[in-house]
């Protein structure tokens, strides 16, 4: 086949595969077959235009790593002056008679300071209780002891966290220790690879204990902040050392 030929063909193959999204439909798969007679010229272009793609590749993600750093500074500087602007309305602002939200009006606009609650959870509760439990699993699996017990105890979280607290030193909350008002709230998504095997040997242990006897178990504590947001409004400080309700300011430009 003519070497011309070839190249012509390719690129219209080509710029169709761009505009379907990469996606290769089976007529294009066709005329992108390799035979015996075109099979060195087309190796040869399939090389180069691997080639050309790759570089594209890396100039885009080099391009779109500048753009998220260029995004990510402008930000800050509205973050910035986002602060600098709430505080001095804040001090100098009039304000709403319903809402008593303060605010500025520059005749062109109107800016205004708006009030929001949000959960504000700790990590360093939920690490602890993290590491806690994973130290308690690897005692269990080193002493065989995972049929044996019914359940994990409190007191034994307790009693660890707070020799992770001893050891980190004082937490920036109310007590390094963790509380059982804390662990109400937590939550812990477990998950591990088994064998397909297991599965389908009709092996019936109970879920949990069978995800336990896996040495490569992943465990990660977490917590809902929707459902803490409720139930701190509502009664307040519900887990001391897990989460609190902080009010975030933000600005309103109209």
């Amino acid at each position: 086949m003519n070497l011309y030929f070839i190249e012509q063909e390719l690129l219209d193959i080509f710029d169709t595969l761009e505009e379907n999204g990469g996606e290769l439909t089976p007529e294009l798969e066709e005329r992108l077959s390799i035979a015996q007679e075109d099979f060195t010229d087309k190796i040869e272009k399939y090389t180069h235009v691997i080639s050309k793609y790759n570089a594209d590749i890396n100039f885009i993600k080099a391009e779109q790593k500048r753009l998220k750093e260029l995004a990510d500074a402008k930000a800050k500087v509205v973050e910035r002056l986002s602060k600098i602007m709430i505080e001095a309305i804040d001090k100098f602002g009039d304000e709403k008679p319903k809402s008593k939200a303060k605010f500025v009006d520059f005749g062109t606009g109107v800016v205004s300071v708006r009030n929001s609650k949000a959960v504000q959870v700790n990590e360093e509760t939920l690490d602890k209780v993290d590491k806690a439990l994973e130290t308690m699993l690897k005692n269990l699996h080193l002493t065989n002891s995972l049929d044996v017990v019914d359940k994990l105890y409190k007191d034994d979280i307790f009693a660890i966290t707070a020799d992770i607290a001893n050891e980190d030193g004082v937490s920036c909350y109310a007590t390094p220790t963790v509380s059982e008002s804390d662990l109400n709230y937590m939550d812990v998504e477990v998950s591990a690879k088994i064998p397909l095997k297991k599965i389908l040997s009709g092996e019936e242990y109970p879920a949990i204990r069978e995800l336990m006897r896996h040495n490569n178990i992943k465990h990660k504590t977490s917590t809902s902040k929707s459902f803490l947001k409720g139930e701190l409004e509502q009664n307040g400080s519900c887990a001391p050392n897990l989460a609190k309700l902080v009010t975030n300011k933000s600005i309103s430009i109209k």
